[in-house]
């Protein structure tokens, strides 16, 4: 696990979790590729919970987490299925929804993000 602290202009914002996916809790759920990363977030401040912000900042990290291994080819998430904006957030930025399915604390959807269509909304 990688955790890193979200900033804008110097003021942290939100926490985050990058993780291996294959050696998580999440693998047994998908066919989980060995270069899979996943993403648990927390965001601290409201303020940067706006669209454009939100857009910026979640666009950022998706990036950083493709260009730290060249060979993630997926990220995924696992947010409560009652997370409807973050799911949704999650859908603008080229991602779906494999399925829904029980963790033992929560009821989630399992999100992913593909490497190739995420860099094909930028162009050829």
């Amino acid at each position: 696990m990688h955790p890193l602290i979200g900033c804008f202009d110097d003021e942290p914002f939100a926490y985050f979790e990058v993780y291996w996916a294959k050696e998580d809790r999440i693998a047994p759920f998908y066919d989980a590729g060995d270069f899979d990363r996943g993403l648990h977030l927390l965001v601290g401040n409201s303020d940067y919970q706006s669209a454009g912000k939100l857009r910026a900042w979640f666009n950022g990290i998706l990036h950083y987490m493709f260009l730290d291994d060249p060979r993630t080819q997926r990220i995924v998430g696992e947010p409560r299925i009652d997370h409807t904006r973050h799911i949704a957030w999650m859908h603008r930025l080229g991602a779906y929804t494999l399925k829904e399915f029980d963790f033992p604390h929560k009821r989630a959807a399992l999100v992913i993000v593909e490497r190739e269509p995420y860099f094909g909304q930028f162009g050829p």
